[in-house]
């Protein structure tokens, strides 16, 4: 699923193996959101210095990772939270 993400970009050779291996339990659609994250990544650095090539590296797979690792940890954060606080009135829809 990696390597068929990263097909359509441009990228520098990136070990497929070890992003699998760190992300393992993702499901594809997070694999495909991983590479889009890399790919804004990429994007920013460029815009933000124009003598660098718009490619996804190593760095900017690693980047995005971290910050969607860091946001299921607020999401499950937030909903443990939230299931603890008795004054959270639930509604049936």
């Amino acid at each position: 699923i990696l390597a068929a993400a990263l097909r359509a970009r441009p990228h520098d050779p990136v070990d497929t193996a070890a992003i699998a291996a760190a992300t393992e339990g993702w499901s594809g659609a997070d694999l495909c959101g991983l590479v889009d994250d890399a790919a804004l990544l990429a994007i920013r650095r460029f815009r933000d210095d124009p003598g660098t090539r718009a490619v996804i590296t190593s760095a900017d797979i690693d980047a995005a990772a971290a910050s969607r690792m860091r946001g299921a940890r607020d999401a499950a954060f937030l909903a443990e939270t939230l299931r603890d606080d008795a004054r959270t009135a639930w509604k049936p829809l």
